[in-house]
């Protein structure tokens, strides 16, 4: 009794009669595919790859997953990960395969928790990153290295000045 398959990872030369325990590695990681989640070593859980209806044993059939989170759209309520949900995606009129849906540089998400509309390219939140400094923030390391190179200085003839007193 025993695994009569050569092709299993468990196969057993001395075994006369097979009694059904054999086990086989589809993906030839080592892991016999009844311990390994990922039989076929495309990164994606087994049950996950049943879920999103793709098959567990072909590396060449993988869920999709439009945002890269590790969540099958089928699955994902956000497929675009822009913040909207994808029934509130439909709600608002936006693409939610599409984080940007009127491309003007802001995710879908932000655009209506900040009031705007995500359909318009024209309405978008202030850009507060691309505002132009102001003077003194940009003399600011200036000065602040002025001040330091003056405390060395300062320092320098303090030290000297104690050293000739003695």
């Amino acid at each position: 009794m025993g695994c009569t398959d050569s092709s299993a990872i468990n196969w057993d030369p001395l075994a006369q009669v097979d009694d059904g325990s054999c086990e086989y590695d589809n993906d030839g990681d080592g892991i016999g595919d009844n311990s390994d989640d990922d039989d076929d070593d495309d990164g994606f859980n087994d049950v996950i790859e049943g879920f999103c209806d793709t098959d567990p044993l072909d590396s060449d059939s993988y869920p999709l997953d439009s945002d890269s989170d590790g969540i099958c759209d089928f699955m994902d309520d956000d497929s675009d990960n822009d913040g909207l949900l994808d029934g509130e995606e439909i709600e608002y009129g936006t693409d939610p395969m599409n984080p940007d849906s009127d491309g003007d540089g802001f995710y879908d998400g932000d655009e209506v928790l900040g009031g705007h509309d995500p359909l318009d390219a024209e309405d978008y939140p202030l850009r507060l990153c691309c505002l132009p400094p102001s003077p003194l923030v940009s003399a600011l390391p200036v000065i602040l290295v002025g001040l330091l190179i003056a405390l060395f200085l300062w320092r320098r003839k303090k030290v000297k000045s104690t050293e000739s007193d003695d």
